[in-house]
């Protein structure tokens, strides 16, 4: 199916399930397909993003993934207490992307059609840029604050990993493009190319430990992985941010999709998310999994993150006390593509 297509059938669920809800506000496209022309063929390493807006502020804190008439569709909730005015959108470095593109599935009281025609309109605008670099800047430094020594060893590399994607969404926000997840690090490089700023890359992918990884070793660690993967997609219960990835529909997205990134040359890169996953299963094995399976897959676990560098909690403190020193440079390169984008308006 082509992108348009797909789209289609998605609005077609929000019809049909979605706005069935009581204090259903609005639906959006989330994610990458915002970028994507009608006419292309949707990638079968992709999901359709919907994101459901419900009227008031506690929602739902889960995401869904499912089939529906063939399509992946990825679901989450959003509060209408963000939706309120075009300025918090235009300055929310994980939105404004989606709304600069017609990207409203349905929309009964019209609120996100009238911010995504804003946002649109000065999407490109140097200020509401900047502010969405210090936004993702700030988002930085606060979470380099969540590392927390007491919590299991698998949470802890988590959230140093999902801060350092951070530094590659600066770059990326500062070139107008969409602060993708899988792929942050392949796209903030392509950007600081375009810019000439490759200088900083290296130090970015120092934070992982993946600067002097050979396609030999992502390979080695991804075929650990999909042993690790397939065993704990059999234990899923307890819910958790991204558990819902650890399935076989999800399956095409996380493996194949990683496998892709290898064979393009992009196999440093690929290890972030072989990284993430990696750390998903791990929680999985350990929240739900018996005792002996849990041993089974922890040696891969452990042996990976000695690869990276990573022996003990200090060496997960160690990499973001260097990406905080990192982030200057970032910052400078950030700075220097506003300023030379052609495509930001005055």
């Amino acid at each position: 199916m082509n992108v348009a297509q797909v789209k289609e059938v998605a609005c077609q669920w929000v019809v049909e399930n979605a706005s069935q809800e009581p204090r259903f506000y609005g639906a959006y496209f989330g994610g990458s397909i915002n970028g994507m022309q009608d006419n292309a063929i949707f990638p079968s390493t992709s999901d359709i993003d919907v994101q459901i807006v419900l009227a008031g502020s506690d929602v739902p804190g889960n995401t869904d993934k499912f089939l529906y008439h063939d399509v992946l569709l990825e679901t989450a909730y959003q509060s209408s207490d963000q939706f309120q005015s075009p300025e918090k959108i235009l300055g929310d470095y994980t939105k404004a992307c989606h709304f600069a593109t017609s990207n409203v599935i349905l929309d009964p009281l019209g609120q996100l059609t009238k911010i995504q025609e804003v946002v649109s309109q000065d999407y490109a605008k140097r200020t509401w840029v900047y502010k969405r670099c210090e936004h993702a800047r700030d988002e930085l430094l606060s979470s380099l604050e969540w590392l927390n020594e007491s919590e299991p060893l698998h949470d802890q590399v988590f959230f140093w990993l999902y801060t350092a994607s951070i530094a590659p969404h600066i770059i990326l926000v500062a070139g107008l493009k969409n602060p993708t997840v899988r792929k942050c690090f392949m796209a903030a490089r392509n950007v600081l190319a375009d810019y000439d700023q490759l200088q900083i890359y290296d130090s970015m992918l120092d934070i992982l430990g993946v600067t002097k990884f050979t396609r030999a070793q992502a390979e080695f660690h991804l075929a650990a992985l999909i042993e690790a993967f397939d065993a704990s997609k059999q234990y899923v219960k307890t819910p958790f941010f991204l558990s819902t990835n650890i399935s076989d529909l999800a399956r095409p997205l996380l493996v194949d999709g990683t496998r892709e990134l290898i064979e393009i040359g992009y196999h440093r890169e690929a290890m972030f998310w072989i990284m993430v996953i990696f750390s998903c299963c791990q929680k999985i094995l350990f929240n739900d999994a018996p005792e002996d399976v849990q041993n089974k897959f922890a040696p891969a676990f452990r042996f990976l993150l000695k690869e990276l560098g990573i022996y003990s909690s200090t060496d997960l403190q160690k990499r973001n006390q260097l990406n905080r020193e990192t982030l200057p440079r970032v910052w400078s390169a950030a700075e220097q593509i506003v300023t030379t984008n052609p495509e930001i308006q005055y």
